[in-house]
């Protein structure tokens, strides 16, 4: 059986290494470890080992540097790419918040499409500018967040994040958007999603619901959308780095359309962080349409809030004049808050 390792390199000369193929062996030393009592071969086995989170996925990265753990009840037979020693001092066992300018596990699951995190998020929209249009607007959008954390056709879970979009009237009645308000189409994000060493990756098919209240507040069609995404965190656990695919085509019309969502996170000291935010651009492949906004934004999860943590931010979008053909938001701004529910 042929198997791809990882070499990792060593702090000191006393530092066993482990690594993770694609079958999910460990390699420890000269010995491959398949069971739960195969640790037992280790030397000093039933000493706890001190693994370094650094090269751990983004889903376990509460198991920061110098967290004291016991391979035996730790491992549950994935493999994953670890670094570890023994631990001489329990004392230095962290509680998984996050230190230097690293993200905490809470704030990188925050910003963790893949993440097995429930949250509910309260999107909402102003647009101060647009092109083909004048005046301004806004939108609320609602978005769940639900992870059903549960093996399903080799993946490891299933995410759920239905969209639910309520514009108000727009300040433009000649505009393409009309003076319309009410519900717009509900999009629903469906994703499988599978754990690797190097990070996560899913796909699942997404469903576009007619449920606009007025024809200039959505399609009002069927449709389904292949959809895909990558997310890898950094070795340093500093940047989260990844995109969101979602190919849309309608079951009623010709309409098709591709939307990409880049996902940039920088992770900053007491739980602050920096990235594009929700940017997404878009090309609709029947009409040649096409928007490619520039986005920036700041947060901070605030773990102490009750009931449950919080994760706010600031946005702000520009799409420059050569970066869109056909309607599109000139300048956008985004508040959102978010309901963490660990």
């Amino acid at each position: 059986m042929i198997r791809v390792v990882i070499l990792l390199s060593i702090f000191t000369t006393s530092l066993p290494t482990v690594c993770c193929g694609q079958d999910g062996f460990w390699e420890v030393a000269d010995h491959t470890v398949t069971s739960r009592s195969d640790w037992g071969l280790m030397p000093n086995a039933e000493t706890p080992l001190a693994f370094d989170a650094a090269l751990l996925p983004h889903d376990y990265s509460a198991l920061i540097d110098s967290r004291e753990l016991d391979p035996v009840q730790w491992w549950d037979g994935d493999g994953f790419v670890v670094r570890g020693q023994e631990a001489d001092d329990p004392s230095s066992s962290s509680d998984g918040q996050s230190s230097g300018d690293g993200g905490g596990d809470l704030t990188s699951k925050a910003n963790d499409p893949t993440a097995a995190l429930i949250s509910f998020n309260v999107q909402n929209f102003f647009t101060t500018d647009s092109y083909e249009a004048t005046g301004h607007g806004y939108n609320l959008n609602l978005l769940p967040v639900i992870p059903i954390q549960k093996s399903m056709f080799g993946f490891d879970r299933f995410i759920t994040r239905p969209s639910i979009p309520i514009y108000g009237p727009s300040v433009d009645p000649v505009g393409p958007v009309d003076a319309a308000s009410g519900l717009g189409d509900i999009f629903v994000t469906n994703l499988f999603v599978k754990e690797e060493c190097w990070g996560t990756w899913g796909f699942g098919p997404s469903i576009n619901f007619p449920t606009a209240t007025d024809p200039a507040l959505g399609s009002r069609e069927w449709q389904i959308a292949p959809s895909a995404v990558v997310i890898r965190p950094s070795a340093d656990k500093k940047w989260l780095i990844g995109g969101l695919v979602i190919a849309p085509f309608s079951l009623q019309s010709e309409a098709k359309s591709i939307s990409f969502q880049p996902i940039v996170v920088r992770f900053l000291p007491n739980d602050w962080y920096v990235g594009n935010g929700f940017q997404v651009w878009n090309w609709q492949t029947n009409t040649g349409n096409f928007a490619m906004p520039v986005t920036f934004k700041v947060g901070r999860v605030f773990k102490q809030a009750k009931p449950y943590p919080l994760n706010i931010s600031m946005q702000a979008g520009y799409t420059p004049e050569d970066w869109h053909q056909g309607p599109a938001a000139k300048w956008q701004f985004l508040f959102t808050v978010t309901a963490l529910i660990p």
